[in-house]
C-alpha cells in the first residue's frame, strides 16, 4: 500500500509530465500552422532602387536642423538613408599615394553582382554598391532541406535588411543622395577554399575615378571593403566614408525560437569607451536618435539569435557612431569616418570591414576588440564563458 506522501509525489510528477506534453503539442500545432519560409531567387530591385527604399535614398531634409553640441553630440531627425556630411570627423588628413593604372570599366548591364564562397553568398547592387542579400551556405534553414540556405540579409517586397556604404562630403559620389551606378567586369564570381578574390566596382564622378573593392576569402565570413579614388581633377578631392546597417523592425524571417521559448535579442549593438558591449534596442530609436559617439576604431552590429552582421572600423582612425530611425520606419546603425583629402594627380583609400555570419566568438574576438561580446551570456557570463572554453 502506497503512503499518501508517495501518492502525492506521483500525482505531482504525472501532472508535470502531462503539462509538458500538452505544451509540446501546442507548440507543434503552432509551428505547423506557420507558412513555409520562401525566398526569391535574388533580391528585388526596381528601376535602380530597391523596394521599400524609395525616398530613403535622399539626404536629410533641408528643413531639419542639425545641431552639434558639446563633444560633437547632436539631436536630430533624418528621413533619408545617407548620413549627413556634418557627421564626418573633421580631421582633414591628407591622403597621398602612388597612382595606380586604371582599368576600363566592364560592360555588365545587370544590376546585381553575386559572389559565392564556401561560407557566404552575397548579392551586391551596382546602384551604390550596397550588400542587399547574404546567404550562409553552411547553415540550412532546416535539417531536412539542406539545399535551402539560411538568408541573413535580404531585400524583398516585405523585408529590408541591407549593408550600405559610400563616400560623402564635398566631393563624395553619395553626398547628393543619388547613389552612383557602378560597372564591373563580371556579374558573378566564385571564390574557392583557401582562395582570395577582389571584386572591383568602378565609376567616374567629375573627373575622379572611383573604385569600390570587395575582398573575399574563401574560408571566412569577413569581407574587406575599400574605396580607391584616383583624383584626375585640377583641385583637391574631399570625402569621408560611411558604413551602416539598415533593417526593418520585424522578427527574423526564420524565427529560430519556439512559441513559448525564450525570445532572443533582435536589435543593434556597438562598443564604446564606457561600455564594452552596448545594446541599442529599436524601441529606443522610435522617439529620438542616439546621440553620436566619437571614438577610435570600434564596430557596430545588428544582432539576432545565432547570427549577426557588423561593420568594423579601422583601429587607428577617429570614428563617429550613430543610430536612428529614418522616415520609412527602418532602423539604421552605422558610422562615419574622417574627412580626408586627395591631392590632384594622386590616389587615396578609405576602408572598413563587413562581417555577416554566425556568432563564432573565437573568430569575432580576432576581428575586433569586444566583438565577441555579441555572444551574450547574460548575468551568468562569469560561469558560461569558462564553461564554453572548457567544453570546446
Amino acid at each position: 500500500m502506497l503512503t499518501p506522501e508517495i501518492i502525492r509525489i506521483l500525482l505531482i510528477v504525472g501532472l508535470a509530465v502531462t503539462g509538458y506534453m500538452m505544451l509540446r503539442a501546442w507548440n507543434d500545432d503552432s509551428e505547423a500552422g506557420k507558412d513555409a519560409t520562401t525566398y526569391n531567387d535574388a533580391p528585388l530591385v526596381r528601376n535602380g532602387v530597391a523596394p521599400a527604399q524609395g525616398a530613403a535614398l535622399d539626404t536629410a531634409d533641408a528643413d531639419i536642423p542639425l545641431e552639434l553640441g558639446v563633444g560633437g553630440r547632436e539631436s536630430r531627425t533624418q528621413s533619408g538613408d545617407i548620413p549627413d556630411a556634418r557627421l564626418l570627423v573633421e580631421e582633414n588628413v591628407p591622403v597621398v599615394a602612388a597612382n595606380s593604372a586604371s582599368k576600363n570599366p566592364g560592360t555588365n548591364a545587370a544590376q546585381l553582382v553575386t559572389v559565392t564562397t564556401p561560407r557566404i553568398k552575397m548579392w551586391i547592387d551596382l546602384l551604390g554598391g550596397d550588400v542587399v542579400r547574404v546567404e550562409l551556405p553552411q547553415y540550412p534553414v532546416a535539417l531536412d532541406t539542406p539545399d535551402r540556405h539560411y538568408v541573413l540579409l535580404d531585400t524583398s517586397a516585405t523585408r529590408t535588411y541591407v549593408a550600405q556604404s559610400g563616400l560623402i562630403g564635398e566631393h563624395g559620389p553619395d553626398a547628393s543622395g543619388e547613389r552612383p551606378f557602378y560597372s564591373t567586369s563580371a556579374s558573378s564570381y566564385y571564390v574557392g577554399p583557401d582562395e582570395e578574390e577582389t571584386v572591383v566596382l568602378r565609376t567616374e564622378v567629375d573627373g575622379a575615378q572611383i573604385e569600390k573593392h570587395f575582398v573575399f576569402r574563401g574560408d571566412d565570413n569577413l569581407v574587406d571593403v575599400k574605396y580607391v579614388v584616383n583624383n584626375r581633377r585640377d583641385n583637391v578631392f574631399r570625402a569621408g566614408m560611411f558604413a551602416q546597417l539598415k533593417r526593418d523592425g520585424l522578427p527574423p524571417a526564420n524565427d529560430e525560437t519556439a512559441g513559448l521559448g525564450m525570445q532572443p535579442y533582435v536589435g543593434g549593438a556597438m562598443t564604446t569607451p564606457e561600455e564594452s558591449y552596448l545594446k541599442v534596442e529599436f524601441e529606443d530609436l522610435d522617439e529620438r536618435p542616439m546621440e553620436p559617439l566619437l571614438m577610435d576604431g570600434g564596430w557596430v552590429a545588428m544582432l539576432q539569435h545565432y547570427f549577426l552582421s557588423a561593420w568594423v572600423a579601422p583601429l587607428d582612425q577617429p570614428i563617429r557612431y550613430s543610430a536612428r530611425r529614418n522616415g520609412d520606419g527602418h532602423y539604421i546603425f552605422g558610422f562615419t569616418g574622417p574627412l580626408r583629402e586627395v591631392q590632384p594627380g594622386s590616389s587615396g583609400t578609405w576602408e572598413a570591414q563587413f562581417y555577416a555570419g554566425p556568432k563564432d566568438q573565437k573568430r569575432l574576438e580576432e576581428i575586433s576588440p569586444n566583438l565577441n561580446l555579441t555572444v551574450d551570456y547574460g548575468f551568468l557570463w562569469w560561469l558560461a564563458v569558462p564553461l564554453f572554453y572548457m567544453l570546446d
